[in-house]
C-alpha cells in the first residue's frame, strides 16, 4: 500500500476529561474553537471525536502540512488572541484535566470515492 499523504505531516491530538455533567459543553466548546480554525494555512483538517458513551475524553485531532506550520500556527495572533480569552480559561472551569500531544505521521491511507 502506497503512503498517500507524504512523509512531512504532522498531527496535534488534544484530550480534554470533561467535569462531572460537562460533556455537552465540553464538546461545544471544542468545536467551536475548531471552527475558528478552519482556513488557517497549514491545516489540513480537524476532527472533534466525543466518546461512544456518556463518559469519556472529548478529542481533537489537528493535521497539519508539516510541523513547521503548526508551530507558525502556535506563534500567530490568533493563538495568542486565544490564550487569553474566556474560552481558555472556560474551558479549564469545565475540564479535570487535559493533554496535548504532536506526533509525525509515519504512514496513512484514505478510502478514495
Amino acid at each position: 500500500m502506497e503512503n498517500t499523504h507524504g512523509t512531512d505531516l504532522y498531527v496535534v491530538i488534544e484530550r480534554y476529561t470533561p467535569a462531572p455533567g460537562k460533556l455537552d459543553e465540553v464538546l461545544s466548546m471544542t468545536n467551536d474553537i475548531g471552527k475558528t480554525l478552519h482556513g488557517f494555512e497549514g491545516l489540513l483538517m480537524l476532527q472533534v471525536l466525543k466518546p461512544s458513551g456518556s463518559k469519556g475524553d472529548v478529542v481533537s485531532t489537528a493535521t497539519w502540512e508539516s510541523e513547521a506550520a503548526f508551530k507558525g500556527f502556535m506563534q500567530s495572533d490568533a493563538v495568542k488572541d486565544l490564550m487569553k480569552s474566556d474560552a481558555f480559561s472556560k474551558m479549564q472551569e469545565l475540564t479535570t484535566s487535559s493533554s496535548f500531544d504532536g506526533f509525525s505521521l509515519v504512514s496513512g491511507w484514505h478510502a478514495a470515492h
